[in-house]
């Protein structure tokens, strides 16, 4: 699938280009200068990236949880390890540190901080937008429910991201 190019008709607009990851299909994305408020595509799908890998590894660290309460799983872990009390309180404390930077790369992906930079006026609604939108994030790609999600954002964003840079690479997009 080779992205589909059109004349620039803004002096602030990029290279149009076609890509939409979630549905597989080609559509028309605008790249814009650095001049105008955007989001660079490729930083976002990396971010996106990010958010995904701290999201696995928190759902990785919440098993360890489950397991420490469940009398036949516990039993195992003491057998395994000195402390498990000791255990779970690091595994909690590191998966919290996995959802803040999940958290953070979504905030990064989405343009937040540069949206409410932009808009002081509008932060309250831009604030509540974006928690929104990260709670339907959540819901669709954490813990062990959204491992199978996750995996196919993954592989998406990691074609996205070869795309995007072939295109730069050979200059078609600014």
């Amino acid at each position: 699938m080779s992205p589909k190019t059109q004349t620039k008709i803004d002096p602030n607009q990029g290279e149009l280009i076609s890509f939409m990851p979630q549905a597989g299909i080609e559509v028309v994305a605008d790249v814009y200068s650095e001049d105008c408020l955007s989001v660079d595509l490729l930083e976002r799908s990396k971010h996106l990236g990010n958010a995904l890998v701290s999201l696995g590894s928190a759902s990785k660290l919440t098993g360890l949880e489950i397991a420490s309460g469940t009398p036949i799983l516990r039993g195992q872990l003491e057998r395994r390890y000195d402390d498990v009390d000791a255990l779970t309180g690091k595994s909690y404390d590191a998966r919290q540190k996995h959802l803040a930077s999940a958290k953070r790369e979504f905030a990064r992906a989405s343009g937040h901080h540069k949206l409410v930079k932009a808009n002081p006026n509008d932060e309250e609604r831009i604030k509540r937008e974006s928690r929104a939108d990260y709670s339907d994030f959540i819901a669709t790609f954490a813990d062990s429910s959204g491992a199978k999600n996750r995996r196919e954002m993954q592989k998406t964003l990691a074609k996205q991201q070869e795309l995007l840079s072939q295109n730069r690479s050979r200059g078609r997009v600014e």
